[in-house]
């Protein structure tokens, strides 16, 4: 609820608007002026006339002063009320004018957004879309946060976040948009120096690089390929680990072990990675579009939602 306080010098020359009044009595106290009764007023407004005089009464108890003369002929604004209408007035314009500019707001692609990603989907993934989307809607502006700890969306950490589903959260919607899979890739020069593992079981005798396990990670299990086919039995050690998909990548490019990577071609096919085991899969990531629901109407922020799914149903097709 928007309040006001309405502060009268003793002169009456003004009455200042200030904070700490309901405005819902404003907004009653200036259908009832324009109306000139009661009856009028509580038709306009769909409210029963004792709730319209109640809101009156209640206005004048907490000014201090009389805004209507109650004559036979219908209701005549005391001078305090001449002034008082005229200050409130101004509010409602005012007030009307801010809501009409965040509805254009909402309803136009202006505006700043603020996404919100995991580090890898980030740096490898989400950013290669940013300059077509830009391109699309040059009058936005955009943030992208990396972060591997989820945001808190319901105190604007960030507007929208790109990231696994999020648990017990009832005040968020969460659009799916892809599931990527978990696969092992090594490099040529690996292959050539190592040679390439046949079975699940040949992993034991391999370099295998892995998520360094005091590392915060949004993906659950991600050093899979470690316990893989183990049944149970004591986990692989990581030949080199590191705390980042990036690093991961990189050592695997550079030839030094197998390394765990989701299935993302646009990614992969920047590197000279081969797959190996396909047979031997990790966990699916499914990853969601999620915003608050009091950002359904910003139309720059479920615009970008529409540009990925987009762009993804066609890389898939």
């Amino acid at each position: 609820m928007f309040d006001i306080q309405i502060i009268h010098d003793d002169n009456l020359k003004r009455i200042y608007v200030n904070r700490d009044m309901n405005i819902d009595q404003l907004k009653t106290f200036y259908v009832v002026a324009q109306a000139g009764s009661f009856t009028r007023a509580s038709d306009e407004l769909n409210m029963d006339q004792s709730n319209v005089s109640r809101k009156i009464i209640a206005l004048e108890v907490r000014l201090g002063i009389k805004l209507f003369q109650r004559l036979a002929r219908g209701l005549v604004l005391t001078k305090q009320g001449e002034i008082l209408l005229k200050e409130v007035k101004e509010v409602l314009t005012k007030i009307d004018g801010l809501k009409s500019k965040i509805k254009d707001s909402e309803q136009s692609f202006a505006g700043h957004l603020k996404i919100a990603s995991t580090n890898a989907l980030s740096s490898m993934w989400l950013m290669p879309y940013m300059s077509e989307f830009l391109e699309k809607h040059p009058e936005s502006n955009i943030s992208l946060l990396s972060t591997d700890k989820e945001p808190d969306l319901t105190i604007r950490e960030a507007d929208i976040a790109i990231r696994p589903y999020v648990h017990d959260a009832p005040d968020l919607i969460q659009d799916y948009i892809i599931t990527f899979h978990w696969h092992l890739y090594a490099s040529p020069s690996y292959i050539e120096k190592r040679g390439e593992p046949k079975t699940v079981a040949d992993l034991d005798k391999h370099s295998l690089l892995g998520f360094d396990k005091n590392s915060v990670h949004p993906i659950p299990n991600a050093n899979w390929h470690l316990i893989a086919g183990k049944e149970g039995r004591d986990a692989r050690k990581a030949y080199f680990s590191t705390n980042s998909f990036h690093g991961l990548l990189q050592a695997a490019i550079h030839g030094i072990g197998i390394t765990p990577f989701p299935e993302e071609p646009d990614v992969l096919k920047q590197t000279n990675l081969q797959q190996i085991l396909p047979e031997v899969k990790g966990p699916a990531i499914d990853l969601y579009f999620v915003y608050p629901k009091a950002l359904e109407t910003f139309k720059l922020a479920t615009a970008f939602g529409e540009f990925l799914k987009e762009k993804i149903r066609a890389k898939c097709k």
